[in-house]
């Protein structure tokens, strides 16, 4: 838990890309869960993860870290045009499996699922220009006796993989490392001249 916002930099929640492509799992169906069909992976920026979005920022927020960006801005603003760290994320592995006990009946909303997503996180430091860290972490969910288990298993799994980056080493190092204060006079990073 960070008790003191002013000792991290703040993060701009940029996007999630799913990158991940192909068959992802397998539906099953009835009680021993026979395979019914595949489950593929989609592609292109927020493929499936708007709700990810949240959970991430959510993640950030639960510990009180400044996050400077909120799901629902259309556009980038000039609060979060002022954060030093930006993430973004790359999804480039997704493994789902979902049952539905009773989908032979016609029931596919309550069922099992679960879920194992990998990221590849990369944070851009504003002031140096440039891809600060690079890290991918995974995280993995089982659900069980839900509606819409798979979206729960995907959120999970999300959540999961959010908490292991932020609690990584090197994300740690990054966001301690603190932008050293700028003469009001000059703008952050400008020599005076004597």
């Amino acid at each position: 838990m960070i008790t003191d916002p002013s000792t991290v930099n703040p993060i701009a929640i940029e996007r999630l890309v799913v990158q991940a492509r192909g068959q992802a799992g397998v539906i099953g169906m009835g009680l021993l869960c026979i395979p019914h069909g595949t489950l593929r992976a989609g592609g292109g920026s927020n493929g499936g993860y708007l709700e990810a979005m949240e959970t991430i920022q959510h993640e950030f927020n639960a510990i009180g870290y400044p996050v400077t960006t909120s799901t629902t801005e259309l556009f980038t603003t000039a609060r979060s045009e002022g954060s030093r760290l930006r993430l973004a994320g790359l999804v480039t592995d997704v493994n789902n499996n979902v049952c539905f006990p009773l989908g032979g009946f016609g029931d596919t909303t309550n069922g099992s699922a679960d879920a194992m997503v990998t990221i590849e996180w990369q944070v851009f430091d504003s002031l140096t220009k440039d891809i600060a860290l690079k890290l991918s972490t995974t995280g993995f969910a089982k659900v069980s006796q839900t509606s819409e288990p798979l979206l729960a298993a995907d959120e999970e799994a999300v959540r999961m993989s959010v908490r292991h980056f932020i609690g990584s080493p090197e994300f740690q190092r990054l966001a301690h490392t603190m932008t050293p204060s700028a003469s009001p006079e000059l703008p952050a990073g400008k020599p005076r001249k004597s």
